[in-house]
Order: structure tokens, then C-alpha cells, then sequence
């Protein structure tokens, strides 16, 4: 990881009692084999030992400063290094400046929320390969930063939820299938806002995880939706935490009567949530 740009505080003023995080850009070496690197917008923790670290992924169309300025309603957060990654892929119409995980289409999210949870969703070429390569390189990111922090988190928003579930799943299913209950989790805790699952397989590795976890460390899971959220529908969300929650118990629902954004109801449970994982 190097870090690119320095922004420094970008505050005019700090709000009385709250230190505005330190700001940079840095960069994450990309897959083996290819030239890319994939940036993101680091938030640098408050104190000089960060309590761990967190992954944030953000939704369709959208930039790593949106999840940065979510972060600055989490406070409990900002005792954490947190890195908002940089989709590698943009959006054809908007000249490189909004990103995207895997490519889209309304009819897309008309069948995610209609057909929940396909064993083959989308046949579309071009989704497979952004796909893949996103998954890719989240993976690879989530693997360096786990060996360098003692906690690590991940949150994602809509299509980001929808990259991290399968990602964190899968990672987390790996581990359980080394048979070593007392080693790290590459994962400690899940945050998943306004999102769905977007594979079959999504459901498929929790239901392996829920046979090979044992009583080992656990995966703690937190989920937040809206109600009245045009673009994923609550129902599917709902289907989502069903299936985690069979898996891992103590998981949690926060909703609201909001669309298809974080309020600050389910701020307040995130921050929350937070809070548990400091030492």
C-alpha cells in the first residue's frame, strides 16, 4: 500500500469535542499478472493505535467520498484506519467519474428483487468479467489488511453489500474448511446497508459456514434497510438477514421507514455496532 496523495483536514472548522480524521489517497498493488492498482480514500484513525480497520465498498455510480462522508456520521468509527475503495470499473456514460463494481441495468435490479437470489442471475458477458475482477481484487485487499490489523471490518452499500457479502462469505467459508478454530478470521465483523444478495452462492457458503464454524470465533453481522427503498427492496434485504441470521444468531436488523440511504436511526445501530469492537 503507498499512499498518493496527502489531503490533510480538509475542515474549515471542527465541530466542538469531534477531531476531524486525517485524509489521504493511497493505492493497493492490483492482481498479479496485471498492471492496475485500485485507490482508496484512507481515513486515518484519531488516535496513534488504530483499533483495526475498515473495508468500506460503495454503491452504483457512486465515488469512495460518498462512503467518507458517511463515515463522519460514525464516530465510533474514527478510532479505526478506514479505507473507502475505488470501484474499478465506471460507468459508460459518465466519462470515468462514476464507479461501479460490475455493470448494471434496471432490468437487472427489476430481476434481483423479483427473483431473489438465482443460481445464475445475469448471463451478460460483461457483468461476469467486471464481477470477477472486483471480487478479485477486494479479496486480495481484505487478505493484506487482515495480516496488518487486529480487527478488520468491512461495510459495503447497495451494489458494495452485494460485493461483500459473497466476498466475506466466501473468505470466511475458506477458513472454517481449514479446520483451525482458534486462528484469526480474515473477517471479524460485516456491515451490509440497503443491500441484497446477488448470487445464489451467497446463500450456499452460508450454509456451509453454519456446518464447519464450530466454536470458533464468530463473524458479527450487521444488516440496515429502509422500508420504502426503490432500488433493493426491503423483502430482499430481509431474505439476506434470514439466511445470515441462521448462520450466525446474534445478527442484526436495523430498519426504518427510509429509502435507499442510511438514516440516522440506523446510524445510531451502526454506531453502536462499532463501539463493540473496541479493545
Amino acid at each position: 500500500m503507498t499512499t498518493i496523495i496527502d489531503e490533510g483536514d480538509e475542515s474549515d472548522e471542527e465541530d466542538e469535542g469531534f477531531e476531524e480524521p486525517q485524509k489521504s489517497w493511497v493505492e493497493f498493488s492490483g492482481i498479479e499478472g496485471r498492471s492496475e492498482k485500485m485507490k482508496a480514500l484512507k481515513l486515518s484513525a484519531i488516535e496513534s493505535a488504530p483499533q483495526g480497520a475498515v473495508v468500506m465498498l460503495h454503491g452504483y455510480g457512486a465515488s469512495p467520498e460518498d462512503m467518507s462522508n458517511a463515515a463522519t456520521w460514525l464516530s465510533e468509527a474514527s478510532f479505526f484506519d478506514i479505507f473507502c475503495l475505488e470501484a474499478p470499473h465506471s460507468l459508460p456514460e459518465s466519462g470515468g467519474t462514476w464507479k461501479m463494481w460490475f455493470f448494471l441495468e434496471d432490468w437487472m435490479i427489476r430481476l434481483i428483487n423479483n427473483k431473489p437470489a438465482a443460481k445464475s442471475l445475469y448471463q451478460n458477458e460483461q457483468v461476469t468479467q467486471d464481477y470477477i475482477h472486483s471480487y478479485e481484487l477486494v479479496k486480495q485487499i481484505i487478505t493484506q489488511l487482515s495480516a496488518e490489523y487486529r480487527t478488520l471490518l468491512v461495510m459495503g452499500f447497495s451494489q458494495g453489500g452485494m460485493l461483500a457479502s459473497d466476498v466475506v462469505f466466501s473468505m470466511i467459508k475458506d477458513h472454517h474448511q481449514q479446520n483451525k478454530p482458534k486462528a484469526k478470521l480474515p473477517v471479524d465483523g460485516l456491515a451490509l446497508l440497503s443491500t441484497a444478495a446477488f448470487y445464489r452462492r451467497v446463500y450456499d457458503n452460508l450454509e456451509q459456514i453454519a456446518k464447519l464454524k464450530g466454536k470458533g470465533r464468530q463473524l458479527d453481522v450487521i444488516q440496515t434497510h429502509g422500508t420504502t427503498d426503490p432500488i433493493v427492496n426491503v423483502a430482499h434485504g430481509k431474505m439476506l438477514y434470514e439466511k445470515i441470521a441462521q448462520t450466525y444468531p446474534k445478527a442484526k436488523f436495523s430498519k426504518d421507514s427510509g429509502g435507499h440511504t442510511v438514516s440516522p436511526f440506523q446510524y445510531l445501530d451502526l454506531n453502536d455496532w462499532f463501539y463493540d469492537f473496541h479493545q
